[in-house]
């Protein structure tokens, strides 16, 4: 029997902090829509929530941010930040 088991793997799956999983709840059981879909009143509420999930990580990582053009630029900020050492 193993005690106490250290889990490596973390391109499988990973341990997501209980905050997040509260924020995400609504999103397993209620509005499970495709966001990308246009069809259906689920995909809409989606579809808002990436995208207020987008800007609060982007508010997260830069004060002052400015939403215009974040959800394209981002990606690339954060990929310069990681290269330079800073997150």
């Amino acid at each position: 029997m193993i005690g106490h088991v250290v889990y490596l793997d973390n391109n499988a799956t990973t341990q997501i902090d209980e905050r997040v999983f509260i924020e995400m709840l609504p999103f397993f059981k209620q509005h499970y829509g495709n966001p990308s879909s246009k069809y259906y009143p689920q995909a809409e509420i989606a579809k808002k929530a990436v995208e207020s999930s987008r800007l609060r990580c982007a508010n997260l990582m830069y004060r002052n941010f400015n939403p215009v053009g974040a959800i394209h630029e981002l990606p690339l900020q954060v990929n310069r930040k990681v290269d330079e050492g800073l997150i």
